[in-house]
C-alpha cells in the first residue's frame, strides 16, 4: 500500500500537546492517493535546493519551511517553524549546510539545515523582506524589503554589516556575482542596480524592464546578467559593460521567477500564468515550455541532477517538470491542490476525486489496496533518480476536464458521475468515454457547491450559490423543481435512503428537510453555532446527521427530534458520513482529525489523524475504508475494519 507521508505525521506530532485529555491518540491513514512529495498548506513563496541534491526547500505561507527530499526515497523532512507570517524567500548556502529565510515578519532567518535548527535572526528591516541571496563564500548575506533597502549581515550573528539605500520601490531579488564582488538588485522602480557589497557604492544601473522587475540573476562566468519582470520579458544583460545584450520574449503573463543552470547553458523562468520557459542562453531562444495551466509559478529552480526544474507558487504543491519529457511528474501522481470533493463507486472498486487543480481524477482499488515498498521504487520520469514520491498505483486512465469541480457523485448506472462545478453547471460524464462531458444540466447563476444522486432511479439533486436547490432527472436533464428557502448558499445535500426526503445544510446557518414529491420543507432547524456545512443519512433511514460551524455533530429523526450530539472537535465541521451498517459515524474538519463515534452510545471510538482540513469523508460500501479528501491535495484512506462492529 502506499504509505503515509510525514507531511502528515508531523502534523500528528505537532498536535501532540493540544489534545483534550479525553481523545484517544491519533491513528495514522494506511495509505493515500496522490504523492506526498511536497504536500502541504497555503500558497508557496520561494524554493531552494541544497548543494548536493538531496533536499528543496518549500517557503509557507503559513511561516514554516518544508524540507522536502528530492532522491524519493526517504520521507519529508520535519518543517522549521519561526516566522509569524508567510515565508516570502528562500536562499541555500553556498555549501548546503545554511537555509536563510526571508518573512513577511521583517525577519531574515538562518537554519542548520542538518537539524532544522535556527543559528540567528537578522531584524532591521521596516518592512517585509522580500529576497535574500548569499555571497559566495557564506561569510556574508545580503536582504531586500519593502522599506527599499538592502541590507548586508554577518549570518553567523544576525549583526546588520551595512545597509545600501537607491531604489525608490520594493527590492525584489539580489543575486551576488560568482566571485562575491558585485551584488544585484532588481526593484518595483523598473530597474537592476549593481552595487559593490565591499564598499557599499552603486556601481552602474540597467534600465529596460517597464514594469516591476522581479527576479535577477548571474551567469557562473560573472560575465552576463539575467532579468525578469512584469513586462512579460526576459533580458540577458552584459555584465561586464553594464549593457543590453538581448530580450527573450514568449512569456504571457508577469515573469515571477528566475534561475541559471549550473553550467550556464541554460535559463529557466516561470509566470503568473503557470508557465516555465527553458532558454538557450547562447542563441536567446526558447528550448521548452511547461505549463501548469490555471495555476501561477512565482519561483523556480533546476534540480542538481539538471533532468527537470521545480517551480512553484500559489498552489500548495510544487510541479517538477522532466525537461526531457516535459510532463509534470507531481500533477501525473495526483491532485496538486485541495481536494475539495470525493465519492465512492457502489461497488467500491473506484474512488472519484475533485481539486482546486480544476481536475477530477478516477482512482481504483489498487491503490490503497495494493502492497508497495514505503520507500517507493519506481524509476523518476526524468531517469536515473528514484520518483519524488510512489504515485498512484492504479489512477484512471483519464483526467475529466472538470471546470473547476467542487463535489462529485456516482450516479446509480454505476458508468457516469454527476460534478458540480464553480461555473455554474451540472455536467455528467460517461467514465467509458470521459474526453467530454456526456451533457451538461441548465447551468446556475453563481457556483454549484453539492450534488446528490437520488438513491432509486435517475433524479439528482444540486445546490450552490443562488440559495436554491435544483431537482433533475439526469437522463432527460429536465429541471423537475427548484426548494426555494435557505437565505444563503447552499453548502451540502443528501437523499434519505428511500429518496422521499432531501437533507441540506448552508451558510445561512439552517439545517433543511425538504420532500423530494412535493417540494415542500418539512423541517428547519437553526444552527447558532455557524454554518451548516455537512449533512448525511443513517442507513436505515431513521437518522440524519449534520456539522458545521458549533463543532459539534447532531443526529435528529425525520421529525427533526434530536437523538444524539457527538461533540470533541477543536473546530469547523466540514465532513460527515455514516458507516454502511449505521453503527458508526465519523466526522472531520478544519482541526486536522477524523472522529469515529459509536451510534448506539454516542461513545468516540476512534481518532485517525490527517495534517490539515478535511472537505469530504466517504466510507466503503463494505464499511472497511474510510476515505478523507484534504486540502494537502491527498486523500487520505483510513482501514476501519478492525472496528468491527462498525461494519
Amino acid at each position: 500500500m502506499i504509505r503515509f507521508a510525514f507531511v502528515i505525521s508531523a502534523a500528528l506530532a505537532a498536535a501532540d500537546g493540544q489534545e483534550p485529555a479525553s481523545r484517544p491518540a491519533a491513528r495514522a491513514p494506511m495509505a493515500i492517493l496522490g504523492s506526498a512529495w511536497g504536500s502541504g498548506s497555503g500558497p508557496i513563496g520561494g524554493i531552494a535546493v541544497a548543494r548536493g541534491g538531496s533536499l528543496a526547500f518549500l517557503g509557507r505561507a503559513n511561516g514554516t519551511i518544508q524540507r522536502i527530499a528530492l532522491d524519493g526515497r526517504r520521507d519529508v523532512e520535519a518543517p522549521m517553524a519561526g516566522h509569524v507570517g508567510a515565508v516570502l524567500a528562500l536562499a541555500s548556502s553556498p555549501d548546503g549546510g545554511r537555509l536563510a529565510s526571508a518573512g513577511s515578519d521583517k525577519r531574515v532567518r538562518i537554519w542548520d539545515v542538518a537539524t532544522g535548527a535556527p543559528r540567528a535572526i537578522c531584524e532591521g528591516h521596516e518592512y517585509p523582506v522580500s529576497c535574500v541571496a548569499w555571497a559566495p563564500g557564506a561569510g556574508r548575506l545580503a536582504s531586500g524589503s519593502g522599506d527599499r533597502t538592502i541590507r548586508l549581515w554577518d549570518p553567523s550573528t544576525g549583526v546588520e554589516i551595512a545597509k545600501l539605500e537607491g531604489h525608490s520601490q520594493i527590492v525584489s531579488s539580489l543575486a551576488f556575482s560568482p566571485d562575491g564582488e558585485r551584488l544585484a538588485s532588481a526593484s518595483g522602480d523598473r530597474s537592476v542596480r549593481v552595487w559593490s557589497p565591499r564598499t557599499t557604492r552603486q556601481l552602474g544601473r540597467l534600465d529596460g524592464h517597464e514594469h516591476m522587475v522581479y527576479a535577477v540573476r548571474w551567469t557562473p562566468d560573472g560575465k552576463r546578467l539575467l532579468s525578469a519582470g512584469g513586462d512579460k520579458k526576459v533580458i540577458l544583460w552584459d555584465a561586464v559593460n553594464l549593457s543590453h545584450m538581448r530580450t527573450l520574449e514568449g512569456h504571457k503573463g508577469l515573469v515571477l521567477g528566475l534561475e541559471v543552470s549550473s553550467d550556464g547553458k541554460r535559463a529557466a523562468s516561470c509566470d503568473s500564468e503557470g508557465t516555465v520557459i527553458l532558454w538557450d542562453l547562447s542563441a536567446g531562444a526558447e528550448v521548452r515550455r511547461f505549463s501548469r495551466p490555471g495555476h501561477s509559478f512565482s519561483s523556480v529552480a533546476f534540480a542538481s541532477d539538471g533532468a527537470a526544474i521545480l517551480a512553484a507558487g500559489a498552489d500548495p504543491s510544487p510541479a517538477i517538470f522532466c525537461i526531457e519529457s516535459g510532463s509534470d511528474a507531481r500533477a501525473d501522481a495526483g491532485h496538486t491542490a485541495a481536494v475539495t470533493g470525493l465519492a465512492v463507486s457502489r461497488d467500491g472498486k473506484s474512488v472519484a476525486t475533485c481539486a482546486e487543480d480544476r481536475r477530477v481524477l478516477l482512482w481504483g482499488e489498487k491503490s490503497w489496496t495494493e502492497e508497495r515498498d514505503a520507500a517507493g521504487t519506481r524509476v523518476h520520469p526524468c531517469g536515473g533518480t528514484p520518483a519524488p514520491a510512489p504515485p498512484p498505483l492504479a489512477l484512471a486512465t483519464s483526467t475529466l476536464q472538470a471546470r473547476e469541480a467542487t463535489a462529485v457523485a456516482f450516479c446509480n448506472d454505476g458508468r457516469t458521475l454527476a460534478a458540480a462545478c464553480a461555473d455554474g453547471a451540472l455536467r455528467i460524464w460517461d467514465l467509458f468515454e470521459p474526453a467530454a462531458p456526456l451533457r451538461e444540466l441548465a447551468r446556475r447563476s453563481m457556483p454549484l457547491r453539492a450534488v446528490a444522486i437520488a438513491p432509486q432511479g435517475d433524479g439528482v439533486a444540486s445546490g450552490g450559490f443562488d440559495k436554491k436547490i435544483a431537482l433533475f432527472r439526469l437522463e432527460s436533464g429536465e429541471l423537475l423543481r427548484e426548494l426555494e428557502g435557505h437565505s444563503e448558499g447552499i453548502a451540502a445535500l443528501a437523499y434519505s435512503p428511500d429518496g422521499t426526503l432531501l437533507a441540506s445544510g448552508s451558510f445561512d446557518r439552517t439545517a433543511r428537510l425538504w420532500d423530494v414529491r412535493s417540494g415542500a420543507e418539512s423541517y428547519k432547524s437553526e444552527n447558532k453555532g455557524g454554518q451548516v456545512l455537512a449533512v448525511a443519512w443513517a442507513p436505515d433511514g431513521t437518522a440524519w446527521a449534520a456539522a458545521g460551524g458549533d463543532r459539534a455533530v447532531i443526529a435528529r429523526d425525520r421529525t427533526g427530534k434530536e437523538l444524539a450530539r457527538y461533540e470533541g472537535h477543536t473546530d469547523v465541521l466540514s465532513a460527515v458520513a455514516y458507516a454502511p451498517s449505521g453503527r458508526a459515524l465519523a466526522a472531520a474538519g478544519n482541526d486536522g482529525f477524523v472522529y469515529l463515534w459509536e451510534t448506539s452510545t454516542s461513545r468516540l471510538d476512534a481518532v485517525f489523524g490527517v495534517g490539515g482540513k478535511v472537505n469530504e469523508l466517504a466510507f466503503s460500501p463494505d464499511g472497511r475504508y474510510l476515505f478523507a479528501a484534504t486540502e494537502l491535495s491527498l486523500v487520505a484512506v483510513y482501514d476501519v475494519s478492525t472496528f468491527s462492529k462498525n461494519r
